[in-house]
C-alpha cells in the first residue's frame, strides 16, 4: 500500500501537457498549457483541475477557452495532514498503536472515531475516549484530500470535447546567464556563454517549450496568501547541460526573449545549464584606471604610490550579435595549457554596441600618485600634481578620472582650466583623462582647477 501511495503522489506531480515556460530574472515564471476536456453533455459542468504547484499564485491562475463561459472558479490548498486524515475518517474505525522503545508495534486496538472537533473522541470496547494516547494508523489516503492545490471550474461547455488553456505564475523559479572568458594572449579571448535554470517547485514540466525574459518585468511581491505557510524543501542540485544555440525569440526596446531551440524537462528542485555561445578570438582591451578626488590628494611630503585598478574592455558584439542578459563574467588567463582564475564581475544587459567592463583587481605595476603642490581655495584655484608609473615591459593605457569640489551655492562649478594632458569633461565634477603609458617609463600631469567667475 506505501509503494502504491509513493507511485500514485509522484504521478500526480508529474505535469503531461503541451507546455509553455516564460522564465523571469526576478524569479517568477509563466506557465501555459494547453489541455483537452470530454465531457458526457453540453451545458453547465464542474471538474476539477489539480496538481498545480504550491509556489502558484492564485489571483493568476487562468482558464481560456473557445469552447466554454467560465461561471465560477474555486482555488483549494488542503494538504494531508493528521487532522484531515481524521476529519474524512469520522465514523469509521481507525487503527490505534503504541510503539516501543526500539520503534516495533507494541500495542494495537480498534476505535472508531466519533468526533475529531477539540480533541479525537473514540469509541473504544463500547467506552468513550477522549483523545488516547497511542499514534494512528491509516487504512489509505481519502480521494478529497490533496498534497498540491487544486481547483473547481463550474463553466457552460458549447462542445463535448473541449480545448483550454491553463496559465498561472508561479515563483521559486529562476534563470541567470553567465560567461567564461578565457585570455589565451595579448588582446584574444575565448568565451562560453551558459544559461543557467533552476526549479525549486515539487511540480516536474516535461517536454516543455521554454523561453527566458531577459529584463525585469514587475510582479508585485506582496504574498497575502493564507493557503499555507509550508516551505519547499532546499535539495540537491543537478547540473545537466547541453551545446545547442538558444535562440531570439523576440525583441522590444525594454526586454529581449530567448528561446531554447529543443523541448526540456524541468525536473523539480533541479538546475540545468545550457552552453549558447562558444566563440574563438574575442578580442578585448586591458585598462588600467583610477578615479580621484581632489580631496583625497596628499601633501607635497606624501610620496606613497598607489595601485591602479585592472578592467577588461570586451564590445558585446564581439560575443554575440544580439542584446545580451544580466550575467556574471568570470575571466580567466591561459598559459602553457594552465588556467589560472583572474577575476569575476557582474554586468547588466548590453546591447550589441555596449561595452562590458570588467573590473577585476588592482596591480602593482602601475602605480600613480596625487600631490596638490597649491592650494588657494580663497582665490578659488587648485594646482594637482599627478604621476604615473608604469613598471612593466609592455606599454599601457590608462583612464584616469578626476573628480573637482562640488560647489557651493554662492559659487560657480570648479572647471579645469590648464593641463598639459587632454581631457574630456563627463558632468559637472568629473573629468576623463585616456592616454598611453610606454614600457618602463612614467607620465607625469599638471593640473589647474577654478571655480574663479
Amino acid at each position: 500500500m506505501i509503494k502504491y501511495l509513493m507511485i500514485n503522489f509522484l504521478l500526480c506531480n508529474l505535469i503531461i501537457a503541451e507546455t509553455t515556460v516564460k522564465i523571469y530574472n526576478n524569479g517568477y515564471a509563466l506557465v501555459k498549457q494547453e489541455r483537452k476536456k470530454k465531457f458526457s453533455s453540453i451545458g453547465k459542468q464542474t471538474f476539477q483541475i489539480s496538481n498545480l504547484p504550491i509556489s502558484a499564485i492564485p489571483s493568476s491562475i487562468n482558464i481560456l477557452s473557445d469552447d466554454i463561459s467560465p461561471i465560477l472558479k474555486q482555488y483549494f490548498y488542503e494538504p494531508t495532514s493528521t487532522k484531515k486524515l481524521l476529519d474524512s475518517n469520522i465514523g469509521n474505525e481507525i487503527e490505534l498503536v503504541a510503539y516501543g522503545e526500539s520503534g516495533n508495534i507494541t500495542f494495537s486496538t480498534l476505535g472508531k472515531l466519533i468526533s475529531n472537533n477539540i480533541s479525537p473522541i473514540f469509541e473504544i470496547d463500547n467506552k468513550i475516549v477522549i483523545d488516547p494516547p497511542y499514534k494512528y494508523r491509516f487504512k489509505n489516503i481519502p480521494s478529497n484530500i490533496l498534497d498540491s492545490p487544486y481547483i473547481d471550474f463550474t463553466f457552460k461547455n458549447f462542445n463535448k470535447n473541449i480545448k483550454y488553456d491553463l496559465s498561472y505564475i508561479i515563483t521559486n523559479i529562476h534563470w541567470d546567464s553567465e560567461f567564461n572568458l578565457f585570455i589565451n594572449k595579448e588582446g584574444e579571448a575565448e568565451v562560453e556563454g551558459w544559461y543557467y535554470i533552476q526549479n525549486d517547485n515539487k511540480i516536474v514540466y516535461k517536454s516543455s517549450d521554454v523561453f527566458l525574459v531577459s529584463g525585469i518585468i514587475n510582479f508585485d511581491q506582496k504574498d497575502n496568501r493564507v493557503y499555507s505557510n509550508r516551505r519547499l524543501p532546499k535539495m540537491g542540485a543537478t547540473f545537466p547541460s547541453s551545446s545547442k544555440n538558444i535562440l531570439m525569440a523576440s525583441e522590444t526596446e525594454d526586454y529581449t526573449i530567448y528561446s531554447i531551440p529543443e523541448k526540456i524537462d524541468l525536473d523539480s528542485n533541479s538546475a540545468i545549464r545550457y552552453n549558447f555561445i562558444s566563440k574563438k578570438n574575442i578580442s578585448y582591451n586591458t585598462v588600467y584606471y583610477i578615479k580621484h578626488s581632489i580631496f583625497r590628494s596628499r601633501s607635497m611630503d606624501d610620496e606613497i604610490d598607489i595601485p591602479v585598478n585592472i578592467r577588461y574592455d570586451f564590445i558585446a558584439n564581439q560575443i554575440a550579435d544580439f542584446q545580451l542578459p544580466k550575467a556574471t563574467y568570470n575571466l580567466y588567463e591561459k598559459q602553457d595549457n594552465e588556467i589560472f582564475f583572474v577575476g569575476s564581475s557582474k554586468f547588466d544587459i548590453v546591447s550589441e554596441e555596449d561595452k562590458i567592463k570588467l573590473t577585476t583587481g588592482k596591480t602593482n605595476d602601475v602605480l600613480c600618485n596625487f600631490i596638490i603642490e597649491e592650494a588657494n581655495l580663497g582665490e578659488k584655484q587648485i594646482i594637482l600634481n599627478a604621476s604615473f608609473k608604469n613598471r612593466k615591459n609592455k606599454a599601457v593605457s590608462i583612464e584616469w578620472i578626476q573628480e573637482t569640489p562640488e560647489p557651493r551655492s554662492d559659487q560657480v562649478a570648479w572647471e579645469i582650466i590648464d593641463s598639459n594632458l587632454s581631457f574630456t569633461k563627463l558632468d559637472y565634477n568629473s573629468n576623463l583623462f585616456q592616454f598611453k603609458i610606454p614600457a618602463n617609463s612614467q607620465k607625469q600631469a599638471r593640473v589647474t582647477i577654478s571655480a574663479d567667475r
